[in-house]
């Protein structure tokens, strides 16, 4: 398996008080990690992919999936590997669906679950699976509001400007669609 590192130079330890903050949605804990790692994941994207563009918006998409799955975070692990785990499936991601013929040619290491990959990452990957099917069977508005606000991470203001409809409104859905998805998980 290739090793791919991404420790930063001179960066604090990312502690485990640090990712219980984390967990809760604390944004400037969001805002360490992201500065201390953004640089080593676009690196190895970059490496990875060729592309510098599609390697940006890949890496992106990595730091959205930590902000998305935080609650799913063992504050006692290392959060590398969490980013090093997500890196490796938005990479197989992105192949799969840009360039389905270079998919096959992708190493090994990229395609099998590393020693790394923890049972809880899997189980993230499959309840955010879950997650998506149950979102597309949502009603249209209740899914726009959900997905502009969960996954593009607008303001509520801008959603409401972009649906034309009141932010009161938007909250609503918001809050339907949340217990619509919490609902998966209380049967």
């Amino acid at each position: 398996m290739q090793s791919v590192n991404l420790t930063p130079q001179k960066a604090p330890k990312i502690t485990t008080v640090m990712l219980e903050k984390l967990q809760q949605g604390d944004q400037t804990v969001y805002k360490i990690i992201f500065r201390q790692y953004y640089p080593a994941v676009l690196n190895f994207l970059k490496s990875a992919m060729g592309n510098a563009d599609d390697a940006e918006e890949t890496a992106q998409e990595v730091f959205l999936k930590l902000w998305l799955f935080r609650e799913w975070i063992d504050a006692r692990r290392d959060v590398r590997s969490y980013l090093f785990a997500i890196t490796r499936h938005e990479i197989v991601d992105f192949y799969r669906k840009n360039r389905p013929l270079l998919y096959d040619d992708l190493p090994d290491w990229m395609l099998a679950p590393s020693d790394d990959e923890s049972d809880e990452q899997l189980i993230a990957k499959e309840l955010q699976q879950l997650i998506d099917e149950r979102v597309t069977k949502m009603p249209e508005r209740r899914k726009a509001c959900y997905q502009y606000s969960r996954v593009e991470g607008l303001p509520n203001e801008m959603i409401a400007r972009k649906l034309h409809i009141t932010k009161n409104a938007v909250e609503k859905n918001i809050t339907y669609a949340l217990k619509d998805i919490r609902a998966l998980f209380e049967k």
